[in-house]
């Protein structure tokens, strides 16, 4: 067999032998009642209180109360912009890692009291110290939290000399925003490594979700400065930039994208290759989704359209540039754009939902109302879904149905102000038609009357 044969057929056995190992210990802990790679943590969004991308309130719009908070705001999603990227949330990105010297801490003294590997597993299922690596990068990729941060304290429990388990560990942690254990294990361990980019990036992505972020720039610099191939790491410096994003820092997410495309050019012509698609797709995303939330809508819309390029069958960016044209009052666009997201999404919540405001707005009361039973069906009980179909009734003029929504949404919220305000204003309206109604009743068809009696010709 020729070298290069060999290598193949030996990275294929190794792809094997670390597959082979996270179906092991999954199926362990499924025979411990767990279940954990179907248990997903990354539950699917909710537009009223899922993962930041909840329906928001923009300024303008008009003086109609809407279904998020009845003062004649439009309701979009994400707190003023689009959808986050989902590949990339819950930092789904690998971070590259190095090995560091050898230690014998006693990690077991310091570790959570609260939790401990189950018993057995580490004793007659030894796993090693790649295979760990493997098992965590694979739950993260499923979005399972949970088991990557159980995953990540077995390993490094059974290997305390590796950085990579170390950077893994801290990083699970800063998924699940427990920033100052990450930091704590941080501290007790960092000087039992030579210096190490990953290890100072692990501090970077702490101090950004503490909110410290000239100390999260400081410990990025110390990266930058021991890593001999600093392109390396620019994986790495994309998850610092979606850490800034998670917290609404988005021109310091910003200064790490920009940082993220020097390392990544240099890595490019240091390897004379040219930059995946999926990975600017990512990158171009992440760029657009700040510069929207900046106000720079214009750029914003030139990015995505770049990531059209790439990827024209991606629902998210199509929401998103629809949520840019409705900012602008490009109406027409907006409705195509959503409409695109729709096609290509029918389950994508955020679309849906918007769409059918953008038909309110348009006095669309029809199609809207089918967007917001489209939206219904898959968020059941929303109370924004629920004003959004009493709007529309609204609009059509069954003020009977738009009250039963309205008083539908506030059992399920009592408090939500865009139910208030709706009901409000269908009570209002009922009490103006009564007012009209019986002198309406009372007053007798010019073409009908006989006028037989005098009285009748008074004010004919």
């Amino acid at each position: 067999m020729d070298p290069e044969r060999e290598e193949q057929e030996f990275e294929r056995q190794e792809d094997e032998r670390l597959r082979r190992a996270f179906e092991r210990y999954d199926s362990l802990h499924k025979s411990m009642g767990q279940s954990p790679a179907s248990r997903n943590a990354g539950e699917k969004p909710r537009a009223q209180d899922g993962g930041g991308e909840k329906p928001r309130a923009q300024d303008g719009g008009g003086e109609k109360p809407r279904a998020q908070d009845g003062g004649g705001e439009k309701t979009r999603v994400q707190d003023g912009g689009g959808e986050k990227p989902r590949a990339q949330d819950g930092g789904g990105e690998k971070t590259r890692v190095q090995d560091g010297g050898n230690t014998s801490c006693n990690l077991a003294e310091n570790l959570n009291a609260d939790w401990s590997p189950e018993e057995g597993i580490a004793e007659e299922n030894p796993f090693e110290e790649d295979e760990y690596e493997y098992i965590i990068d694979k739950y993260v990729d499923l979005y399972n939290i949970e088991m990557a941060n159980r995953a990540s304290e077995e390993g490094f429990l059974k290997y305390p000399y590796s950085s990579a388990l170390l950077v893994r560990y801290c990083d699970s942690m800063v998924i699940s925003k427990e920033f100052d254990k990450a930091l704590a294990v941080l501290d007790n361990y960092k000087d039992s490594f030579p210096p190490n980019a990953d290890i100072y990036l692990s501090y970077s992505r702490v101090y950004v979700g503490k909110k410290n972020l000239s100390e999260a720039r400081r410990y990025y610099e110390m990266a930058i400065a021991v890593e001999s191939f600093p392109e390396d790491v620019c994986d790495s410096v994309h998850t610092l930039a979606q850490d800034c994003m998670e917290i609404e820092e988005y021109q310091e997410a910003l200064y790490y994208l920009d940082r993220t495309a020097e390392l990544t050019a240099t890595w490019n012509a240091k390897h004379n290759e040219k930059e995946k698609d999926e990975n600017l797709t990512s990158f171009w995303f992440d760029y657009a989704f700040c510069c929207e939330k900046l106000g720079q809508e214009d750029k914003s819309v030139e990015l995505y359209q770049k990531c059209l390029d790439i990827d024209p069958f991606n629902d998210i960016i199509w929401h998103n540039l629809g949520i840019i044209y409705d900012k602008k009052n490009r109406f027409r666009d907006a409705y195509e754009a959503f409409g695109y997201a729709i096609a290509l999404n029918p389950q994508n919540i955020h679309a849906l939902f918007n769409m059918g405001q953008l038909c309110i707005d348009c006095k669309m009361p029809q199609e809207a109302l089918k967007h917001f039973n489209d939206f219904n069906r898959i968020e059941k009980n929303n109370p924004d879904g629920i004003c959004g179909q009493a709007l529309a009734y609204f609009q059509i003029g069954d003020l009977n149905q738009a009250e039963i929504l309205y008083r539908k949404a506030l059992i399920f919220d009592p408090e939500h102000q865009g139910a208030k305000a709706g009901l409000a204003e269908v009570q209002a309206e009922k009490k103006l038609q009564e007012k009209i109604q019986p002198r309406r009743k009372n007053t007798k068809n010019k073409d009908q009357a006989d006028y037989s009696d005098p009285a009748d010709l008074e004010g004919v």
